[in-house]
């Protein structure tokens, strides 16, 4: 909700029925329980009355809300008709008068007003608050997109719709290559070399953890090979080793991630790092990400042969 926005003085857009009742009198109802009346500055909140209010964050001047206004009137007095309002951001508009008080006598009926909003394209859920002046009659409550006020003599109430649009998170950047398009671009070939390989300190030359050997020299090992070694290599080891190499020269590379795939890369950190915490998943969700079954898909074609 914007701090401190003005609420504009004006006539909001009503319903056909109730736009006709609300023009043939300006300032007062055209008949008990009609309704709609006029536009009212959002801080005024006179007895009686319920005024509503819109309200867009980010301020957006174009998009517009609707809402279904019921009203449920109490000692046998009938309930008017459900009738709609649209407003703009920054709208305000007195939505309803309880014209059949006569007093504060124990026999007036207390009007519930009931506000729905819309759903809107593009917006969350509203929020709102709600302000009432006078003797609280009964409670201002509410869920979602519905709010109730009741209003009885002395009473008036104040209700803002905020709207927040919704987060839509950015397309996934970049895109991946597997675990042997990074063993054999290198600077070593066979493939042509990919620069990107040197990204953020990375190199086929660097030590591979405690394992004794480079990055490339773990990548030259199958891992069917691996426990033939002197000394010997798991086979689950030199899996993970391939896939966690593939995903960090991806993540280097600017291609985003899902944390899944971070908190994993993390975990094979520190298993070549202590040689505890092994998890036998990481490897098969590594291989998912460099090859492009989740993450933002594998890349077509190389960008360097």
């Amino acid at each position: 909700m914007t701090i401190g926005k003005r609420f504009a003085l004006g006539i909001a857009s009503l319903g056909a029925a109730a736009l006709m009742a609300a023009c043939s009198e300006s300032s007062s109802p055209v008949e008990p329980g009609i309704g709609p009346l006029f536009a009212v500055n959002a801080p005024a909140t006179t007895a009686r009355n319920v005024n509503l209010c819109k309200d867009f964050d980010p301020d957006d001047a174009v998009i517009e809300a609707t809402f279904t206004i019921s009203v449920n009137k109490a000692n046998g007095v009938a309930d008017p008709a459900p009738f709609d309002v649209s407003l703009n951001d920054g709208e305000c508009v007195l939505i309803w008068n309880n014209p059949d008080l006569k007093g504060g006598l124990p026999t007036d009926p207390l009007d519930t007003v009931t506000v729905t909003e819309h759903a809107i394209t593009g917006y969350d859920p509203p929020t709102f608050t709600k302000t009432q002046t006078g003797p609280q009659i009964g409670p201002l409550s509410g869920t979602n997109s519905v709010v109730q006020s009741v209003v009885g003599e002395g009473t008036g109430s104040v209700i803002i719709f905020t709207n927040v649009k919704t987060f839509v998170p950015p397309p996934p950047a970049g895109c991946t290559f597997t675990q042997g398009y990074w063993k054999t671009h290198s600077s070593y070939g066979p493939a042509p070399n990919d620069p990107d390989w040197l990204n953020d300190g990375n190199s086929p030359d660097n030590p591979f953890f405690n394992s004794g050997k480079t990055w490339l020299e773990i990548w030259n090992i199958a891992p069917g090979k691996g426990p033939k070694l002197s000394p010997p290599i798991a086979v689950s080891y030199l899996q993970l080793a391939h896939q966690y190499m593939a995903a960090v020269l991806n993540v280097a590379n600017g291609t985003s991630a899902p944390q899944s795939v971070l908190d994993a890369i993390a975990g094979a950190e520190n298993f070549f790092t202590t040689g505890t915490g092994f998890n036998s998943t990481w490897a098969g969700l590594l291989a998912s990400y460099n090859e492009g079954t989740i993450g933002p898909g594998h890349c077509e074609g190389s960008p360097i042969d």
